[in-house]
Parts: structure tokens; sequence; C-alpha cells
């Protein structure tokens, strides 16, 4: 590999400065979040290296996380299935359109909720593993709709 190529790919994977808006986030979640809900997400983060996630979606995850633990208030070893879908509801209050349809950000927030919380419950972020969790199994993501 030449000496341009190897400059190009760094300033390329730079543009967005992900492993900085990460180093953040995690900074964020340790000093806002309770110790057991930092513990926790932090965690989930390893889990999404170890099974090679790319650092746009582990950024994605972790801003979602942060941002459903805020609306949760509460630790996330004891969420109950009124506390999934009251915040299931919160975030669509808070991110629907003005008609109350599904957009790209409930969609994310739904998504990460789902696999976050699956793996919290069942030990792996893998539907082929482990199926869906009790807690969340009406949890529905709708197709955005294009105008």
């Amino acid at each position: 590999m030449s000496q341009k190529q190897v400059q190009t790919e760094k300033i390329s994977a730079d543009i967005y400065q992900i492993a900085e808006t990460i180093k953040r986030i995690e900074n964020t979640i340790k000093n806002e979040l309770s110790p057991d809900n930092a513990k926790l997400i932090l965690e989930y983060d390893k889990e999404m290296t170890r099974q090679s996630i790319s650092i746009a979606a582990r950024r994605i995850h972790l801003r979602a996380l942060l941002n459903l633990t805020r609306i949760l208030k509460k630790d996330w070893k004891d969420v109950t299935k009124k506390d999934i879908d009251d915040l299931v509801f919160q975030i669509m209050e808070t991110y629907s359109d003005e008609r109350g349809q599904e957009t790209w950000s409930t969609f994310d927030l739904k998504k990460v909720l789902k696999i976050f919380f699956r793996w919290h419950k069942l030990g792996s972020r893998s539907f082929k593993d482990v199926a869906v969790p009790v807690g969340i199994v009406v949890l529905v993501r709708r197709k955005i709709k294009k105008f």
C-alpha cells in the first residue's frame, strides 16, 4: 500500500470523528447515569466491539441508550414490561411526526431498545440465538412513509 493510500484512508476515517464522539458519549454515560446503568451500557459496548459492530453503529446505539435511559429514569435491571410500554409511548410522543407516524428517530430508538433489551435479559444481541424477550414482544416498528 502506498503512502498516499494510507493517508487517504486515515483522512476518510477521521472525517466524522466517530471515535471522539464515542468517548464523549461514554463520559456522559459515566457522569449522568447511575453506576449500574453505566456499567451495563459500557459492557454492551464491549459486546458490540467483540461482535465487530462498526464504530458508526456503536455510536448510534450508545447515543440511543443514553437517551432511552434518560427517559426511563430507572435502572435497567429493575425494568418491567409496563416500563417498556411507557418508554415506547414516550418515544412515540416525543419523536413521531405531527400525525403520530413512525419516523427514522422512533424506528432507530425502538430497534436499539429491542436489541439491547434482548442482550440484557437473554445474553445475546442476535434474534437467531435467543428470539425475543417476553417484555418487548409487542414492540412493533412500522415502515417509514416517503412523501
